[in-house]
């Protein structure tokens, strides 16, 4: 299945730092400069850019950033960086969408890591770590091939051969669902939850999408 994400710019003031990650810069698109200045944002499009990943080391240079996507794009989805929940709550009122916590995060990773250890490498599978990787995907109702929009979940899954799990359901009035049953109609707006290998998830979306 292809990848949602198809340009992106990246705004880095240590270009050392991007190198170490692309040795050819050449291959991608890398303005150095300061993201918290509203001429680099400008220059990097963030007027028509479809989404922002702040992931700055301090809290106010994030909240700055978020701010400005918001005030100069405001159909923007933002994703911010923050240390904790206080900078969070700040990231929200300034416009982020969503917001991630990395040493929130950390931390319950490694408590975990010894009360259930099984589960956390199963998760790994999820982040792309060990010998099988995993990925969850999403399937939008509006891609579906016509022969399966209006579908009971039943019925539709009778067609897949791709090894493909569908593990939840989201709809326009009650959200998600985890482990929808059969019986669930599929309608406009509605979203299936996937998971499988890049392969299998390749091949659930040839037999069901357009």
């Amino acid at each position: 299945m292809k990848n949602h994400i198809h340009n992106f710019i990246i705004i880095e003031r240590d270009k050392a730092k991007v190198a170490e990650k692309y040795p050819d810069l050449s291959k991608i698109s890398f303005i150095e400069g300061d993201a918290t200045a509203d001429d680099i944002l400008k220059q990097a499009g963030i007027h028509k850019a479809n989404a922002v990943i702040t992931s700055l080391t301090e809290d106010a240079g994030n909240v700055y950033v978020t701010l400005t996507a918001r005030e100069l794009n405001p159909a923007i989805k933002i994703v911010a960086r923050a240390s904790g929940e206080a900078v969070a709550n700040k990231l929200y009122r300034a416009g982020a969408d969503y917001v991630v916590m990395p040493d929130v995060m950390g931390g319950m990773y490694m408590a975990n890591l010894l009360i259930r250890p099984e589960a956390v490498q199963f998760m790994e599978l999820l982040n792309g770590i060990g010998e099988e990787k995993l990925r969850v995907d999403e399937f939008h109702y509006e891609r579906f091939k016509n022969s399966y929009k209006g579908m009971l979940l039943g019925d539709l899954l009778k067609h897949n051969t791709s090894g493909a799990a569908v593990i939840g359901f989201k709809d326009t009035k009650n959200g998600f669902e985890v482990n929808p049953p059969e019986t669930r109609q599929l309608s406009e707006g509605d979203v299936l939850i996937v998971i499988g290998k890049d392969a299998q998830l390749k091949a659930f979306s040839k037999i069901y999408l357009q």
